[in-house]
């Protein structure tokens, strides 16, 4: 019995745009209105190559094909669903990972290491934990917290950033005043002794 390959006569590793072209050459030789001579012949021949197309065309159902064999594949549909899941659950994988990757660049401030450690040590090794995940809730589920939890840590770190930003300001302003006071009193020859008792008592204090 012919495989899927070979009777759309395309090589194992032929890209999707061979198989479209080569099934389209062969649906229109063997198509059966235009083999009315030997429609029993062409009929059996068309099923074929359609039948070879639809699998070879869909990504899951060609990878099921290539890893049970066109004889598992016709008799165990159940195996050929696995497939398709395992094909499905793999690229969600790939997607989330990059999503967080991703969400790391953007929140380029934090690292894996400086994230709250009651929040992220259950997303620590994040990336294996992500693939041993089997369910397509779970991966969305993992992904949706590791990266509220990014957000977060990102947020907190913007806060931090400004109040240090503010208190640095402060007490620059504070040097600023302290130095126009001192270079007043130096420029009018004033002591601070010679202040008087409530202008003394006030520049002590503060």
């Amino acid at each position: 019995m012919k495989g899927y390959y070979e009777i759309l006569g395309i090589s194992q590793d032929a890209s999707p745009e061979e198989i479209k072209s080569a099934y389209k050459k062969l649906a229109l030789k063997w198509h059966p209105d235009k083999n009315l001579n030997n429609r029993e012949e062409a009929e059996k021949k068309f099923k074929e190559i359609n039948k070879a197309y639809q699998v070879l065309s869909d990504l899951e159902l060609r990878i099921a094909y290539d890893g049970y064999g066109e004889n598992l594949y016709e008799e165990n549909e159940e195996i050929a669903e696995s497939a398709r899941k395992e094909v499905r659950i793999q690229e969600r994988i790939r997607k989330i990972i990059l999503n967080i990757i991703s969400e790391f660049n953007i929140n380029w401030q934090v690292t894996e290491e400086d994230l709250n450690p009651d929040l992220w040590s259950p997303y620590s090794n994040w990336k294996e934990k992500v693939r041993s995940l089997q369910e397509v809730s779970d991966l969305n589920a993992f992904q949706e917290k590791l990266i509220t939890a990014i957000q977060e840590k990102s947020q907190k770190k913007q806060r931090e950033a400004e109040e240090k930003k503010e208190a640095e300001r402060i007490t620059l302003l504070k040097q600023e005043v302290i130095k126009s006071i001192e270079d007043k009193l130096k420029k009018d020859n004033i002591k601070v002794e010679e202040l008087s008792e409530k202008n003394r008592a006030y520049h002590e204090d503060n």
